[in-house]
């Protein structure tokens, strides 16, 4: 949804100094994974993928990526997602829930969350939601070794090859990293340690995704 102009609130109860920290935390990475991606893309505007399944098997051929260099993005990226993490999205997303009540933040942050659960057309190829495929590659693989995610990686790669599954996960952080990035925008103020939030204005309650 594009963002023109703006309305400002003021918190409803206080932030305590932790908060503050929580807030300013998920900025800067924010702002990381942003440069990481733009850096990601290069000279590309857009990603660029080719998906087959004549084989059987889900594949793509058109994004050849170094490995080291995907395992840093994601690594970027898995901050927002993992749920041990205080910068996990949808964490900072109930916490000003909590501390801004007014119906017009509530109503951009809940549509803001409905985008982000939205799964892409891609799924009714190989019926895992991205959180499954993500959660158990970066946690039966990539990041950790954690034999009860074994089975279920197995499972995904008999349906898609890595490079494919790879692919996946990029889509995933092309879409989330525009929905992290608007939060970001409206933490303007958060990160200044000051008790106010800034929202596009639109109406988000007709919009939200069901």
């Amino acid at each position: 949804m594009p963002i023109s102009k703006w309305k400002v609130y003021e918190a409803s109860s206080r932030i305590e100094t932790v908060e503050y920290q929580q807030f300013e935390s998920f900025c800067l990475r924010a702002n990381q994974l942003r440069k990481n991606w733009i850096d990601f893309l290069g000279s590309r505007k857009t990603l660029a993928m080719s998906f087959d399944r004549s084989s059987g098997k889900i594949e793509e051929n058109a994004l050849l990526q170094n490995p080291h260099r995907l395992k840093g993005l994601f690594l970027d990226f898995r901050v927002f997602i993992a749920r041990n993490e205080t910068t996990e999205y949808k964490k900072i997303c109930n916490k000003l829930t909590q501390r801004f009540t007014e119906s017009h933040v509530r109503e951009f942050l809940e549509y803001e969350k409905s985008v982000w659960d939205q799964e892409s057309a891609l799924q009714s190829w190989h019926y895992f939601s991205s959180n499954e495929i993500i959660d158990t590659y970066f946690n039966g693989r990539l990041f950790h070794t954690d034999r009860s995610k074994h089975e279920k990686l197995l499972t995904v790669l008999r349906n898609m090859t890595e490079p494919a599954l790879n692919a996946v996960i990029l889509l995933e952080i092309d879409k989330k990293s525009r929905i992290i990035n608007n939060l970001n925008l409206c933490c303007e103020y958060l990160q200044k340690h000051e008790p106010k939030i800034k929202v596009p204005i639109a109406n988000f309650a007709a919009n939200k995704i069901i």
